[in-house]
């Protein structure tokens, strides 16, 4: 996923969950939340099951703008925050630098009895 963003919210229920918004295979998207990011490579896996590889600096992609918007609309999402700054800060904390790299902008798979 390019252009990358991670957002927190509440949903209806009261429940938190935190969601990546970005460019991924040739549009916007909006993950499921999230079961498990890992910040050394930064793969992180969404509670449907699909992993995203974050790539190149985090950004903005007016396509995935749209899906948010409605998609967070839809849900009735509130308390939205983008925390995009506090895992570069995290990461940096842990003395993690760079970005992924790979094929941009691809959900991937990870090999078989790997964890992302």
């Amino acid at each position: 996923m390019t252009h990358w963003r991670l957002f927190q919210l509440r949903g209806p229920t009261g429940r938190r969950s935190r969601h990546l918004v970005g460019r991924a295979n040739g549009e916007g998207r909006v993950c499921s939340a999230l079961a498990n990011i890992n910040l050394a490579t930064l793969a992180a896996v969404s509670g449907s099951g699909r992993f995203y590889l974050l790539q190149g600096p985090p950004g903005h992609d007016p396509d995935a703008q749209y899906v948010w918007d409605t998609w967070s609309r839809f849900t009735g999402a509130t308390h939205v925050r983008d925390v995009t700054r506090a895992l570069l800060r995290l990461r940096r904390m842990r003395g993690l630098q760079g970005m992924a790299q790979g094929a941009p902008g691809t959900i991937f798979s990870p090999p078989k009895g790997v964890e992302p």
